[in-house]
């Protein structure tokens, strides 16, 4: 009954090609002729359908083909669609071609510190808190301190999946490896003898470790010219938050060195800090660079709280994954 199924699917695609494509034989050679389809087909998911595509590794069977929302020329594109998990489809020969389509407002970043943490917001850069967001059968918290979701480990499941109200998203961890090296006894010992002799008589030269941890993400990975940086950042003390001011820095030491002060800010709430600005040819950025956003901290033996985003001129494009029956 499936394979019936399908096989009309087929037919039914394949003669819209035949009909919208039909041309006199002095116009175009029958082995010229176009061999797929002039229209795409797309369709609603539900989550069942999505998480046996994604968790699953299951084809694309016929019963996923229940909710046709669209038929549009190939050539017009995709027009908007409602937020959703989709499935579009076109016939290339005799086989069905498909390519999933998720609409959503949307933007993740993992940062992985003690814990690994996962960043969720829309566009904009306003945090999704409320979202369900599972690593196989455990479901993470969202802390409102850093406002992510937390987890002490990957484990072997390197795939979340991110309910975000009723759109489903799959975020792939990569799990780095641990790297140790032994340090030889009477070294390592001078040095600590060494650095103790610094940190009383020479502090500057002293190996000191970092005294605040946290993190910077952006909105997106990439910008334009002209387009809005926007950040939200935390820094705390042994797991308590710096609530004092910090200076904030654009620095690049490439292809030329930029070290500019943007300004000081003060944290809107304890630890957390947030701010935009735009990329104006004031800063004389060079396309196709990467840029750090600086933190600054006050006091003694601190350090910067670092984050990256990428400057260039591109253009917006659409990851798809394909599969023949």
């Amino acid at each position: 009954m499936r394979r019936t199924l399908l096989a009309v699917v087929i037919l039914f695609i394949s003669i819209s090609t035949f009909t919208s494509g039909q041309v006199t034989s002095d116009q175009n050679p029958l082995p010229e002729s176009r061999r797929s389809s002039s229209e795409l087909f797309v369709y609603k998911l539900n989550k069942k359908d999505v998480r046996n595509l994604y968790l699953k590794g299951k084809d694309l069977e016929e019963s996923m083909l229940h909710t046709l929302v669209l038929r549009c020329a190939e050539a017009k594109g995709i027009p908007a669609l409602p937020r959703g998990n989709y499935i579009q489809v076109r016939a290339i020969d005799n086989k069905l071609q498909y390519s999933d389509l998720t609409v959503d407002n949307f933007y993740h970043s993992i940062v992985e510190d003690e814990k690994v943490m996962l960043f969720l917001s829309d566009t904009l850069g306003n945090v999704i808190g409320d979202a369900v967001v599972k690593q196989g059968l455990k479901r993470l918290r969202f802390d409102g301190t850093t406002q992510t979701y937390n987890t002490r480990r990957i484990g072997n499941e390197k795939r979340v999946e991110v309910d975000n109200d009723g759109v489903l998203h799959y975020i792939e961890f990569e799990k780095k490896p641990r790297y140790y090296y032994r340090h030889n006894f009477f070294r390592s010992s001078w040095n600590r003898i060494i650095n103790g002799f610094y940190r009383v008589f020479d502090p500057d030269r002293a190996y000191l470790p970092d005294k605040y941890e946290g993190f910077v993400v952006f909105s997106k990975p990439k910008y334009k010219p002209g387009e809005t940086v926007r950040f939200k950042a935390y820094i705390n003390h042994k797991g308590r938050p710096y609530n004092e001011k910090a200076e904030v820095s654009l620095v690049s030491y490439r292809p030329v060195k930029i070290d500019t002060t943007l300004t000081i800010l003060q944290p809107y709430r304890p630890g957390m800090f947030e701010w935009e600005f735009l990329l104006s040819d004031s800063l004389k950025l060079h396309l196709d660079n990467s840029y750090n956003v600086v933190l600054k901290t006050k006091g003694r033996h601190t350090n910067d709280i670092i984050g990256h985003f990428y400057y260039e001129e591109y253009e917006l494009g659409r990851i798809s994954f394909e599969a023949k029956a």
